[in-house]
């Protein structure tokens, strides 16, 4: 037990670190050259089938599904009778989208220009990428969750997610909506929310 909440500690202490060095990188453009590079190769690789599949496999990251997931997993936590779980679920899970806006509106980064967009632009700053973010702290919950209360197939539950978050966190550079340190951006942020807060749970729960 002391093993583990030292492990979430640290592995929450190193995502955050890592974030706020890619933050202030990005915030000077020191970024910059690398994301254009990197943008201009996945361009490559474009063609109608994968512009479909991307378009598609991105609303995964949004809160239209997002939220309505969340809201089934605490309505089945609180009728298992874990209530402290259910509030750490959606806590954590809020919480991590609340500070992710608020560092993009801070930031204001633009978002990729494109003469040739594959997608249409979002309104909001680019950085981090909120559906990266949300994706990754979903899943990561969901995990947790699972281990709480023993459930049978989260192993492979945690695969399945584990492939959609790669997939969204790809098809928003394809879709040239965000830039690459973007996506980074936000798998470090969540990654180092929600270990924090499981790490607090973990000590409540002591």
């Amino acid at each position: 037990m002391l093993h583990e909440k030292v492990s979430l500690w640290i592995f929450a202490s190193l995502s955050l670190t890592l974030f706020a060095l890619l933050t202030f990188s990005v915030r000077y453009g020191l970024t910059q050259h690398v994301d254009f590079s990197l943008l201009q190769w996945l361009t490559s690789f474009k063609n109608d089938r994968l512009d479909d599949f991307f378009k598609g496999i991105t609303w995964f990251g949004s809160l239209w599904i997002l939220l309505p997931l969340t809201c089934l997993v605490i309505a089945r936590l609180y009728y298992c009778k874990y209530n402290s779980l259910a509030l750490f679920f959606g806590g954590a899970f809020l919480s991590t989208i609340a500070i992710s806006y608020l560092i993009k509106y801070i930031l204001a980064r633009e978002r990729p220009s494109s003469s040739n967009p594959f997608h249409e632009l979002p309104l909001d700053p680019s950085y981090p990428s909120a559906h990266t973010a949300q994706i990754v702290a979903f899943t990561l919950l969901l995990w947790f969750a699972m281990v709480i209360v023993s459930f049978q197939w989260k192993g492979v539950i945690l695969v399945v997610w584990l492939i959609l978050s790669c997939f969204v966190a790809l098809s928003r550079a394809y879709l040239q909506v965000h830039f690459p340190t973007d996506i980074l951006g936000g798998t470090l942020l969540a990654f180092g929310l929600i270990c924090t807060a499981y790490a607090i749970y973990k000590e409540g729960l002591a």
